[in-house]
This record gives structure tokens, sequence and C-alpha cells, in this order.
């Protein structure tokens, strides 16, 4: 599994979190999972194709248990962007572990639930929601018959500030930064952010998540400075990331500001030799295209123009 999908998974995959996300976006914020009635499940399910053992991989499974009957399997799925193949990877992930129910000896059935959390700050899913909607064409004599399949996605960036704060986790700092970025472009960690449980894994799935490597490393400079530990809160995590930032905005300007000398200097260049070649100097052009002494210099360096260049 790549690094970068094994990152995404570590902070849904601790039972506490996983709760909150169900509790939260399906049961309004009622308590109906702890992490007591939950237990990992296999994100791995085997199927055969061309004569050869092949492999299903879903993000996180954990059995929803009450005492030893299991009630439901509950998954989550994490994805940056829309997938319009969601439908069909979904069905797979949830056929292959129905399947391995009729496997076992035990009569015991449970229904499998899949949330889909949409990270994309941009765009809200715009892509099949359905299995219908995944297929280009069949007759539609058929529709009556072919069973539909529907996936159940979370847009992360998009949910409203109620519906954040029903999040009691460190989920809800996850969700908070994603929906600031949408709709302000910048995060400011609020005063009354809550100390962080699982700091490590928001800072592991923050940074995978977004591509941005500079939390971990703000998050490690931390760690490094407070070695005594203690209670960790985001905006003390975020006050060592900022000179990150500050850091990438000073090296974007003066790329931007050398991309503009470097613009200017080739313009100048064209206008020089359009000038010399109509038997003006080098000096007498530089003249009258008002050329500074120091732009001069850089002109000249640049081993463009001749010897003819400066004389009839």
């Amino acid at each position: 599994i790549p690094e970068k999908d094994i990152s995404e998974k570590l902070l849904t995959s601790v039972d506490e979190i996983f709760a909150d996300i169900y509790n939260s976006l399906c049961f309004n914020g009622r308590k109906v999972l702890t992490p007591k009635v939950l237990s990992e499940a296999p994100v791995t399910n085997a199927f055969i194709y061309a004569d050869k053992t092949k492999g299903l991989i879903s993000d996180v499974s954990k059995y929803y248990k009450n005492a030893n009957l299991t009630i439901a399997m509950l998954n989550i799925e994490n994805q940056t962007k829309a997938d319009k193949d969601m439908p069909l990877r979904i069905i797979g992930y949830e056929g292959a572990k129905y399947n391995y129910q009729l496997l076992q000896r035990s009569n015991q059935r449970h229904g499998i639930v899949t949330l889909v959390l949409n990270f994309d700050t941009k765009h809200r899913w715009n892509t099949p929601k359905t299995l219908k909607e995944c297929i280009n064409d069949y007759p539609k004599e058929l529709d009556i018959l072919m069973n539909d399949f529907k996936i159940n996605v979370i847009d992360v960036a998009f949910l409203s500030k109620e519906e954040i704060d029903k999040f009691s986790s460190d989920f809800k700092v996850l969700a908070d930064y994603f929906y600031q970025i949408r709709k302000n472009k910048v995060y400011e960690v609020p005063s009354d952010t809550d100390y962080l449980k699982y700091p490590a894994q928001l800072i592991e799935t923050l940074s995978a998540i977004t591509g941005d490597r500079d939390f971990k490393n703000a998050y490690n400079e931390y760690v490094e400075k407070n070695k005594e530990g203690g209670p960790v809160k985001m905006t003390r995590i975020m006050d060592t990331y900022l000179p990150y930032i500050r850091a990438k905005a000073e090296a974007r300007e003066e790329g931007r500001v050398e991309g503009i000398e470097e613009g200017k200097v080739k313009n100048l260049m064209q206008n020089l030799k359009a000038l010399i070649s109509k038997n003006y100097t080098f000096d007498e052009s530089c003249n009258l295209l008002d050329i500074d002494e120091e732009t001069k210099e850089k002109l000249l360096n640049t081993g463009e123009f001749s010897l003819s260049s400066f004389k009839r």
C-alpha cells in the first residue's frame, strides 16, 4: 500500500475518531457508537481474475458489535477528489465482504455501510454517486430490472459550521481546516480549540491529504523543542508551521520578481536589437529606451551584442 494511502487512514482508523465521524454525520451527534463497540475488520478481500488471486483493499473497516454479536461492518473511504468509478469500487468492496460472510459457517449475517469522505476544497462530489450513473448505455427496458447502488459521500470542506461543531474528537480540527481553506483560502486556528488527543495522527493525515510535508516538519520541530511532552494544541503546532509558510511565500515572491526581471531584460533586448538593426549604436539605443546603467550592465553581460553594435 502506498505511504500516502496509509497516512490518510491514520486518523480515521482510531476507534474514537471513527465513532465520532459516524455519530456526527449519520446520527446527528448522538453517541450511538463508542470505541467499546468497535473492533478491527479486514480491509483486504480476495477474488479470482484470469486464474490469479487479486485483492480489494478498502481504507478503514470496523465491526460494530453488541456483546459477541456483530451488528454491522462500517467502512470509511478517504478521497482527495471525486472518482467517477467510486460506485463500482464501493460495490466491489462491499460485495467481497458480503461474499466473505457466505463463506463462513455461521448463519449470522450483518449489513455493511460505507462513508466516502471527500476532502476536495474546490468542488463538491461532481461525478456519479450511483451504479446506474456509471453505466454509459443500456436498454431502457432493463432499467426496472437492473439493481441500482448508491454511495454515501460527505463533502468535508462543504460541511456547515453547525455540522462541524457536532464533532467532539480531533476530526473536528481536520474538518474545520478544510472548511476554512475552501471558504477563506487561509487557516486560522480557533482560540478555543481543545487539546489534541491524537496530534501525530492528525498531522500525518493532514500532511498526506494536502500534500504539504511542512505540517510534518513543523510538528516534528515542535516535538523536538518540547521534549517534556504534555498536551498539545493546534495553535502551538501552527505557531511552528507559520515560519515554513512565510519562507515559501518569500521564495514565491522572489521567484516572481526574478521572472519579471527576466521578462523585462528579454523585452529590452528585442527592442535594442530592433534599433541596432536600424544603424543605431548600442549606447544610442539604450538612451532612446531610457535604460539605466544597472540594466545596461545586465544587457551587456548577456553576450547578445557584438562589437559592431557599439559603432556605426
